[in-house]
């Protein structure tokens, strides 16, 4: 990399209170903008998971005096003013209209990544929504580039070489499934709903292997150590995998929290039975399923274990309803959202055209 290419700086946090999904998507984005050349760096509030991913992705970090917010702002903008970035991007819901326009008159090039359309005002140089709802968002009047919907959704490097071996595999028998709620389990629903597959498992023909992904924090290893025993040979835990790619490619159906996961496995053509953790994750699930890409059984603090065993035994016993779901997943994204993504940035805010 030569003194005069373009470099990104990350301003994102991934730590227990919040999980890892801002940092995972940033690390996407980073991966796009690295093929196309661009230096990609990392500031933020990034506790051990976040930092292992930030490690295995070969991308250098700085650790933040706060969390992303008004307590941070000085900090930020004096490590800015250090490393004198083409561009930052932020990724947080802690910061506000005002965190945006420090950050952008610091800068000079700012993108802000966004899932709600909840600021003020968007004093940026262009807005990133990658969700499913991001076009049908109002956002304020602004003079920003906006980048809304699939056609810009963030997945990691390693996904995107195995989404055509992934999007070519038979999933009619359900013979491994993926459970993989997020960073950060809430509310137990990786152990609920191993039990609730365990269950549902002893009225098929054949036990699926299981695979459990956890984060680092998490409580009940041993406990899904256990469980995985239950499940046919291969089944295991997985605890902080750097990324879903190579078990979303071999599973036939994936279990998951309403977030960034539901994404992946639309994106590699996997059924999803989503258990959401938050009201906002619950909201945009609901219209996943609505738009034939999933199975949303609900809000999981709301749902008895009985009523989580239910819906998984009707999803497994319906698979025409699974082909539609796999069908209508293969039409929802590009080839490569991501470097759609990264080329924007890099033809638009670069000003290169080469």
């Amino acid at each position: 990399m030569d003194a005069t290419s373009p470099t990104a700086l990350f301003l994102c946090d991934g730590y227990r209170d919040i999980g890892l999904g801002h940092v995972s998507r940033c690390i996407a984005l980073a991966e796009g903008l690295d093929e196309l050349g661009v230096a990609c760096h990392f500031h933020g509030c990034f506790e051990a998971g976040a930092q292992e991913l930030l490690t295995s992705a070969g991308f250098p970090f700085e650790h933040g005096a706060a969390p992303m917010g008004v307590d941070s702002l000085r900090d930020t903008v004096a490590r800015i003013s250090r490393a004198k970035p083409s561009l930052a991007i932020l990724d947080s819901y802690a910061i506000d209209a005002g965190y945006v326009a420090a950050i952008s008159e610091a800068t000079g090039a700012t993108v802000v990544i966004d899932d709600f359309a909840s600021l003020t005002a968007y004093p940026c140089s262009a807005i990133l929504n990658p969700g499913i709802e991001g076009p049908r968002l109002a956002y304020p009047s602004h003079q920003a580039q906006a980048w809304l919907g699939t056609e810009y959704t963030l997945f990691r490097r390693r996904l995107r070489e195995l989404r055509p071996a992934s999007l070519a595999r038979d999933r009619n028998k359900c013979e491994t499934v993926l459970i993989s709620i997020g960073g950060v389990d809430r509310y137990d629903l990786t152990l609920r709903c191993g039990m609730a597959l365990s269950a549902v498992a002893e009225g098929l023909e054949q036990k699926p292997a299981a695979y459990f992904v956890v984060g680092k924090s998490h409580g009940k290893v041993e406990a899904l150590e256990a469980l995985a025993s239950q499940f046919a040979e291969g089944s295991a835990v997985h605890v902080q995998t750097p990324g879903l790619g190579h078990l979303l490619e071999k599973a036939d159906l994936c279990i998951c929290g309403g977030g960034l996961t539901k994404y992946e496995a639309a994106f590699m053509g996997v059924p999803s039975f989503v258990v959401a953790q938050s009201e906002d994750q619950g909201h945009e699930s609901a219209f996943f399923a609505d738009r034939g890409l999933c199975f949303c059984a609900g809000m999981g603090v709301d749902l008895s274990d009985s009523e989580i065993e239910r819906a998984l035994r009707r999803y497994l016993r319906d698979k025409t309803m699974r082909n539609i779901h796999i069908q209508n997943m293969g039409c929802l994204f590009p080839t490569d959202p991501t470097l759609n993504v990264a080329a924007c940035i890099y033809t638009t805010l670069f000003n290169i055209n080469d």
